[in-house]
């Protein structure tokens, strides 16, 4: 083999094994928070025409802080927003936010009980990061569809089987994440009367669409199945040229 073509054999096989390193390097998915346990029943603590609706939110991992948005659309009606200070904690006090302690939040919110059985609710929670890293990219909005049950205000009530949840369509937009401090009160969450007037489809700074199939986790970059196809073309094509010089040489001996 002249020196020339060992020459071409080494930089091919550099290339590949630069592209390859890149590749293993870098992260493989975009930060995420993952929506579950999603259901409805009629507060413990009556709120006449009052539905309690429960979710709870994991973070990827521990060791981040930043904030929830969530918002409802009942059956065909349009997108409404859980009004500032509507997320309650497990101990009923006002919680949107989240810190490097926490695994997981179970938080609840109230909706207005329809008149009769057979409505169903789908709920939509934003998962916003405070210390996301330049260049990433918030996560895409959790969605999950209960049944609404029907309360009375006597308390109780039956808890709904959660649909699986999807994925919504990638927001268009964020605002800068706030951190708001709690209350110092101990009473269950009121009861609210009224549904928000907020823009319907708008959950806080991320707009939101009609929930799609799938569930997949969201990639960040580009789609690196391609240049790693390319890196194993250039290591196998290196690694045969070079195998192939040397069959040669000695044959020539």
């Amino acid at each position: 083999m002249t020196f020339r073509r060992r020459l071409g054999v080494l930089a091919a096989l550099a290339s590949g094994l630069l592209v390859a390193g890149l590749l293993l390097s870098a992260p493989a998915f975009a930060w995420h928070a993952t929506l579950s346990d999603v259901h409805t029943r009629c507060p413990s603590n009556p709120h006449p025409g009052q539905t309690r609706v429960t979710f709870t939110i994991t973070p990827f991992e521990t060791g981040h802080q930043g904030r929830i948005v969530a918002g409802y659309k009942i059956d065909d009606n349009a997108v409404q927003k859980v009004p500032d200070g509507g997320l309650f904690n497990r101990a009923g006090m006002p919680q949107d936010t989240f810190g490097p302690a926490d695994e997981s939040l179970e938080l609840h919110f109230f909706v207005p009980s329809p008149s009769e059985s057979g409505s169903k609710i789908t709920v939509i929670v934003a998962t916003i990061f405070e210390d996301l890293p330049k260049g990433e990219h918030q996560p895409k909005p959790e969605s999950a569809t209960v049944n609404l049950v029907v309360c009375n205000g006597e308390g109780g009530g039956t808890t709904t089987t959660t649909v699986a949840p999807s994925t919504t369509e990638a927001p268009t937009t964020t605002e800068a994440p706030t951190t708001t401090a709690a209350p110092t009160s101990t009473n269950e969450a009121p009861a609210t009367t009224a549904a928000p007037t907020t823009t319907a489809g708008a959950i806080g700074g991320v707009t939101t669409t009609s929930s799609s199939g799938g569930g997949s986790l969201p990639f960040t970059g580009s789609n690196p199945v391609p240049m790693l196809i390319g890196a194993i073309v250039l290591l196998l094509g290196g690694g045969g040229l070079l195998l192939a010089g040397r069959l040669r040489a000695r044959q020539v001996k």
